[in-house]
């Protein structure tokens, strides 16, 4: 539904205009689309106007394809393909002038543009005048209701170059007239519509999975680190000492030499603990990196 509305009497400058509803697939509803020109409290706001519905599929309306009334004006219906089963076009109350249904496949069931003696050329002109109607096909699928009408009667109620096709037999249809669904297809793909084949049209596509993101900078392997044995302390004895004086002098030199080789020791278990806190922050960097790519990507889908 779209509509110029003023609910509460305030807002008369509420405007419904300058719309185009265009490559959507309306599938399944009561009511295809319903455009009201002007409603709510006195003053009414400005009518709705300059809209335009260009290259959509209409399937599956229970009710009424379309609906323009209550003075919307310059309205635009082109290369649309409606499978309605009850009515095309209703226009009351009116007058909605300027209206342009030009290029379009429509479903006649029980209803057509009007009703009655009055559908087709005589509702439009009561409607809708001036109004553009070329270059559509009326697909007659009435046999069996309550308002069965053969070809050759619709042919003399519509306007001269509408084509009347018993049944929903396409063949031989211009490709020019209705919905072209590969620019349905490529405007709705990453949409979940539901598979099938649209009669005259390409296979309608079903939803694309996005590809999942790809991290360039993998965790690393950990780097295992093996530290170096302190270095075992000598013994000291009495045959070390070549000089032949006593023991003491050979257990002293001993125990200068082991105090010489522990700061050396104690320099490597430093670096092999820094080389180790490098590494793990090494591997935070990358982790949050990868969270943060993660999160861009499920923002771009």
């Amino acid at each position: 539904l779209l509509k110029s509305a003023n609910q509460d009497g305030g807002c008369t400058w509420c405007s419904n205009e300058d719309i185009t509803f265009t490559n959507n697939i309306v599938r399944n509803v009561e009511q295809g689309l319903t455009i009201n020109g002007a409603e709510g409290q006195l003053p009414l706001p400005r009518q709705s106007t300059r809209i335009k519905i260009k290259n959509n599929l209409f399937e599956n309306v229970s009710a009424r394809l379309f609906q323009v009334y209550n003075g919307a004006t310059h309205i635009q219906f082109e290369n649309n393909t409606g499978y309605s089963k009850y009515s095309i076009l209703f226009g009351n109350p009116g007058p909605n002038a300027n209206l342009v249904f030009r290029n379009n496949i429509v479903e006649r069931s029980t209803y057509g543009i009007g009703t009655g003696a009055d559908e087709g050329k005589i509702y439009l002109d009561k409607w809708f005048s001036p109004y553009v109607f070329e270059n559509n096909v009326v697909l007659n699928v009435s046999q069996g209701t309550s308002q069965q009408v053969s070809d050759e009667t619709l042919l003399k109620r519509y306007p001269a170059g509408t084509e009347v096709v018993t049944g929903r037999n396409l063949t031989g249809i211009d490709k020019g007239i209705g919905a072209d669904m590969d620019a349905i297809n490529e405007a709705t793909r990453w949409v979940a519509t539901g598979a099938g084949t649209i009669a005259n049209s390409a296979p309608v596509q079903t939803i694309v999975t996005p590809p999942t993101p790809v991290v360039s900078n993998p965790i690393p392997a950990p780097v295992t680190v093996t530290l170096p044995e302190q270095a075992a302390p000598q013994a000291s004895s009495g045959s070390s000492n070549s000089s032949g004086r006593g023991g003491g002098g050979g257990g002293s030199s001993s125990s200068i030499s082991n105090r010489s080789n522990a700061p050396a020791a104690n320099s490597a278990i430093i670096m092999a603990i820094q080389v180790q806190l490098i590494t793990l922050i090494q591997q935070l960097i990358v982790m949050l990196n990868q969270q943060i790519q993660a999160m861009h990507a499920g923002n771009n889908y």
